[in-house]
């Protein structure tokens, strides 16, 4: 099927398999010229550049055969993921993350990995990632490795004197490992995120990167107390050798999420603690 590019009174075909190829798969996936133009079938050939240009897209791709095309999008995914499958970032769960939905803010991250390995010769393999692959520990002892790598003590975090100390103080220790965290600020972030999740961990060999969600997502707040819990998530995923997002209602891509929850539950409300408690009832745990 053809639609149309005019310029100057001029129509030139172009084939709206490639049309919806190039746009579905970026970050202008839902703006108001490519919705129009799918519905009109033509576009005004300053609108394609202008969409073309914010897409990160050269726009002679638009007239060039379908097949090369698509070669040059599976290149394309396949450098931007380094080797996690785009299968891996869609998620069957109530907010679906798409590489369309975070494509910019993973290739910002990729670019600083990219700077640091080239400039900080100090740099050495990650002490965190891939710490707990494959172990056969209980749930404690995994908890216990990770919390010592990072250098913090068992009630450490629960016992910053408020959230946000406890959150600046998981950041600081996993920095200080070479785990980067990149925080979202509305505004300065190279996209605007229209999906609904928490965060994310990209995979690199000596600084991975975690992408820690906030603000506001509609019925379900980031307040500092979740950005503590999913920080801590994503911490002991990038642990697990696990690189991929995590939505809002906590759902990752993890084969077995629930040893994750797990690790996370012993490191944020250690099972001793919580015993010592002495919690007989619903009003004593409230």
């Amino acid at each position: 099927m053809l639609m149309e590019v005019t310029l100057e009174g001029s129509r030139t075909p172009i084939e709206r398999e490639v049309f919806v190829d190039l746009f579905d798969n970026s970050v202008v996936h839902g703006r108001a010229p490519y919705l129009r133009a799918l519905e009109t079938m033509d576009i005004a050939f300053t609108e394609l550049v202008d969409l073309a240009r914010k897409a990160d897209i050269p726009y002679v791709l638009f007239f060039a055969p379908r097949a090369l095309v698509q070669a040059q999008l599976t290149t394309k995914t396949n450098k931007l993921l380094q080797g996690v499958t785009k299968e891996t970032f869609s998620l069957n769960s109530r907010a679906t993350v798409e590489l369309r939905d975070v494509e910019l803010i993973v290739k910002d991250l990729l670019r600083k990995q990219m700077l640091l390995r080239r400039h900080d010769s100090t740099l050495v393999k990650n002490p965190i990632a891939g710490l707990l692959s494959g172990s056969r520990h209980t749930v404690q002892e995994d908890a216990e490795a990770l919390l010592g790598a990072l250098s913090l003590g068992a009630g450490s975090i629960g016992g910053a004197r408020n959230k946000g100390a406890a959150l600046e103080l998981l950041i600081t220790h996993l920095e200080a490992r070479q785990v980067l965290v990149s925080r979202s600020v509305r505004g300065f972030m190279p996209q605007l995120l229209q999906v609904k999740f928490s965060g994310m961990t990209v995979r690199d060999p000596k600084v991975p990167y975690i992408f820690l969600a906030g603000g506001d997502h509609g019925d379900s707040q980031e307040p500092e107390g979740r950005q503590v819990f999913t920080l801590t998530l994503l911490a002991v995923l990038v642990a697990r050798g696990i690189f991929g997002p995590v939505t809002y209602d906590g759902r990752s891509t993890a084969p077995d999420p629930g040893r994750e929850y797990d690790i996370v539950g012993q490191i944020l409300m250690p099972s001793a603690v919580v015993r010592s408690m002495g919690l007989r009832s619903l009003a004593a745990v409230k």
